[in-house]
């Protein structure tokens, strides 16, 4: 089982918050944002702890899949595929006190004296369920049983149900820690296999290759253009914007820390804000750097592509894979 990725979006929320101003209209709401992902993204990887003791001979695991089903694309924290069922997994991180209010279809969360209201995750899955069953029909998979659990990754998050179908749909809401002994209880009341090996290894194989990654503009999404961030070399020691070129080097007159490839990260920013393409121009204006001749040796050095000739040159940036 792979270590579980950040999403695009995430490392552009990351890039982006540190180059927005504390003072910009946009910075709390692309906190906000950041905060929720990463939040999201350390419940995955808490609930991954436990997956990766299901057995790797009778369970396919899959993690953050994004599908078109033939309307429109639907996401799915993660997904195993057993021999006679299928499993999704819907993965909440939040704290405080949960309220899954089962008659009016919402989820009541109460932390530090606020109240919010989600909406209803059984709802999620059981369209998520019919979305994952239209995508299998179009692939011509083998009709198989769908079940769903909701995890609560945070473990001092208190969870009451309240309204209809109370004790069916409870049992439904799990900690992470019982992950592995309530995949076990459900295969071993399941009938029997659906799946052949190599059915299971097909599907597997096609989840992956028509998962499709969401990637889109993060300026476009906040509203904002390439004026509104801070230029610059961030520091790598004391993270302060304005590390200066000077013999070789990257020199923070900050904290008087010098770095070799500083320039790495800031070239990485410009790829998840800008674009995967930057010419000597970009870069200079980006990093605040005068040299023209430093800036191509630096973009030589780390763009095995380009495209264009030398006036016009656009180096290829891959340092986000």
């Amino acid at each position: 089982m792979k270590i579980r990725a950040k999403t695009m979006e995430h490392l552009q929320l990351e890039a982006l918050l540190p180059r927005l101003h504390p003072t910009h209209k946009k910075w709390s709401e692309v906190e906000s944002h950041l905060l929720r992902h990463s939040a999201g993204h350390f419940g995955e990887t808490t609930a991954d702890v436990y997956l990766q003791y299901l057995s790797h001979d009778r369970y396919h695991i899959l993690q953050d899949l994004r599908l078109f089903d033939g309307i429109r694309h639907f996401q799915i924290d993660a997904l195993i595929l057993a021999p006679s069922f299928i499993l999704i997994l819907e993965i909440k991180n939040l704290r405080g006190k949960l309220i899954f209010d089962l008659e009016h279809h919402q989820l009541l969360r109460t932390y530090q004296k606020k109240q919010d209201i989600f909406p209803d995750p059984f709802l999620q899955v059981k369209h998520q369920t019919l979305q994952l069953t239209r995508w299998m029909q179009a692939f011509q998979l083998p009709e198989t049983p769908i079940h769903s659990f909701i995890i609560i990754a945070n473990p001092n998050t208190t969870i009451k149900t309240q309204g209809r179908d109370m004790q069916q749909l409870k049992r439904r809401i799990i900690r992470p820690k019982l992950l592995y002994s309530e995949v076990e209880k459900l295969h071993a009341r399941s009938g029997p296999p659906i799946w052949t090996p190599d059915q299971i290894k097909h599907a597997a194989v096609t989840l992956q290759r028509e998962n499709t990654p969401f990637t889109a503009s993060i300026l476009q999404r906040f509203d904002l253009t390439a004026a509104d961030l801070v230029m610059g070399v961030r520091c790598t020691k004391c993270e302060v914007f304005g590390m200066e070129r000077k013999r070789a080097h990257w020199y923070c007159p900050q904290c008087e820390h010098k770095s070799e490839n500083a320039h790495l990260d800031t070239l990485r920013d410009y790829q998840l804000l800008v674009g995967n393409e930057i010419s000597n121009q970009e870069f200079r204006s980006f990093a605040c750097l005068s040299s023209e001749k430093v800036a191509r040796t630096l973009l030589s050095e780390c763009c095995t592509r380009y495209a264009g000739k030398t006036s016009d040159r656009k180096y290829i940036l891959n340092i986000v894979k």
